[in-house]
Parts: C-alpha cells; sequence; structure tokens
C-alpha cells in the first residue's frame, strides 16, 4: 500500500523517472545496467496512476487499440506515462495505445501528414530503421570528458527483426551514420530509430537521438563533434 509522503508532484516525477533508469540532462545515464532504485519503483508508478489516471479512468476508451493522447505542461511532460501502474500492478500501455504530443499545433501537424503520405504503400525504401549504431562519445557531465555510450545488442535484434517483417536492410552499427539516416527522412514513411535519446531538461534543444559519429570530412559533423544527433 501507498504511504502518504509530503512531496510535491515535480518531485514525485522526478523521482519515478529515476527508479525506473530514465535520467535528464543531469543524468546522462552512460551506464544505467544496475538500478539501485529499481524496487521502489512501483509504489511511485501506482502513486501517478492514482493522481493522473483515475480521475479520468471512466472517460478512458476500453479498447486497447484505440488512441489516448497526452498533451501535458511542465513536469508532466517527464511522465512515463506508458509504464503508470493501476492498483492491480497492470501498465497503463497494457490497456491503451498511448501517444504524446507537445501541444494541440504539432498534434494537427502530424495528422496533415500522415494524411499526405498515407496513400503510399509502405515498401523498404520509405522506411528507415535504425538499431544499435557504433554509439558516440559525450560528457556524462558539463565539464567532464566524454565517454562513449554503452552498446544495445537487443535494439539491434529488434531493428533487424521488423526490418525482415517489411523485406528490407536496417542500418545497423557504422551504417547507421548521422549522414545517412538525415537523407533518408524526408521519402520516409515510417521512421524506428532504436538508440539511445538524450533529453535536456533544462535546455530541450539540446537533446538528441545517438547515431553513428559522422567521420570528419562529413558536411554534417558539427565542428569534429564525438556524438552523432
Amino acid at each position: 500500500m501507498w504511504q502518504k509522503e509530503n512531496t510535491t508532484l515535480n518531485d514525485l516525477v522526478t523521482t519515478s523517472r529515476n527508479s525506473i533508469g530514465a535520467r535528464g540532462a543531469a543524468f546522462r545515464g552512460i551506464d544505467v545496467s544496475f538500478n539501485p532504485d529499481a524496487p521502489k519503483a512501483t509504489n511511485k508508478l501506482k502513486r501517478l496512476h492514482e493522481l493522473l489516471i483515475n480521475p479520468i479512468a471512466d472517460l478512458l476508451p476500453k479498447n486497447p487499440s484505440a488512441r489516448v493522447t497526452f498533451i501535458p505542461q511542465s513536469s508532466l511532460f517527464l511522465v512515463p506515462f506508458p509504464a503508470l501502474q493501476d492498483k492491480d500492478g497492470k501498465y497503463l500501455i497494457e490497456k491503451h495505445t498511448i501517444l504524446t504530443s507537445p501541444s494541440i499545433q504539432v498534434l494537427e501537424l502530424t495528422r496533415e501528414k500522415r494524411q499526405q503520405i498515407g496513400k503510399q504503400p509502405i515498401q523498404g525504401n520509405n522506411m528507415v530503421i535504425v538499431g544499435n549504431p557504433t554509439m558516440p562519445k559525450i560528457p556524462p557531465k558539463i565539464g567532464e570528458p566524454p565517454q562513449q555510450l554503452t552498446p544495445l545488442p537487443g535494439a539491434e535484434r529488434e531493428a533487424k527483426a521488423i526490418a525482415k517483417l517489411f523485406k528490407t536492410q536496417p542500418l545497423i552499427g557504422n551504417q547507421a551514420t548521422e549522414t545517412e539516416v538525415t537523407q533518408r527522412l524526408p521519402q520516409a514513411r515510417i521512421i524506428h530509430l532504436a538508440t539511445h535519446g538524450i533529453f535536456d531538461d533544462v535546455q530541450g534543444l539540446n537533446s538528441g537521438i545517438a547515431l553513428t559519429p559522422d567521420s570528419p570530412s562529413s558536411p554534417l559533423n558539427k565542428g569534429g563533434q564525438e556524438g552523432g544527433w
């Protein structure tokens, strides 16, 4: 049973993310293979469900395929909505198809884009599937020397399995450079990125996706950076 604590919603969101290994700019997550807070995660995720989902539970669709779109504000942007658990321990993602949008305007733009490309058949040449790039090096914290992000062999298997379904080839390891991925994006109908993501919760535009670093001669290499983003 959840024990009442003198804590704010902002603090609860932060500790919940930390307990499942989701870190922001101050914790860039070089190695999250061991998480000492993991046993504490369940109560926090249930408490967030109690606060955020229970009041609207009767308004949510019963069909798990029906979409539920969250447009968060402030610290709620950091809520791991799919991982929230009800009192029986069932994850929200098990009961609903969950989407998150930063605003109504962005949601409308994505709807218009989907309508524009909706008539195009899904083929290997209009898909971008990335899995486990050769990881770049980034500083764990400001002023610290860059460290290479940990490889994601499971993400590589994931990308290969998805690519096989569509009879196409994924971009794996050294193939998944910033140049290659960026050039393919404008023609892509489906984009699947199985890699590290870095979220800067102080300066959002500094957030990024880990890709294989471009060579120094690449026009997309920003000043010889050691990371592809």
